[in-house]
C-alpha cells in the first residue's frame, strides 16, 4: 500500500489502498488552492522524475533539496551565531 502525498502542500498520509478523499492541510482557508483540484502522488511516482541532492553553494552554505524544484539552504549554526539580528 502506498503512502499518498498531496501534490499541493506535500503532506504525506498513512499507507492506504486508495488516496484520501481530501487533504487536511489544504482544507484550511489560509492554504493555496490548486486550480486543478485535489491531486495525489506517491514516493514511487516522484522518484521517476525527481532526485535528492546536497550541493555546496559557497563556503558555509549548502543547498539541500529535490530536483527539479527549488533548493532550501542549510546554514551552519556557527555562521548564524556571528550575525547580528
Amino acid at each position: 500500500m502506498p503512502n499518498y502525498i498531496c501534490v499541493t502542500c506535500g503532506n504525506q498520509y498513512a499507507a492506504t489502498e486508495q488516496p484520501p478523499l481530501h487533504c487536511l492541510i489544504c482544507e484550511d482557508e489560509r492554504q493555496y488552492v490548486n486550480p486543478q483540484g485535489q491531486s495525489w502522488t506517491t514516493l514511487d511516482e516522484l522518484a521517476l522524475g525527481h532526485h535528492n541532492l546536497m550541493k555546496p553553494l559557497e563556503t558555509g552554505l549548502t543547498g539541500i533539496g529535490t530536483e527539479p524544484v527549488n533548493i532550501p539552504l542549510l546554514v551552519p549554526v556557527e555562521s548564524r551565531k556571528s550575525q547580528a539580528f
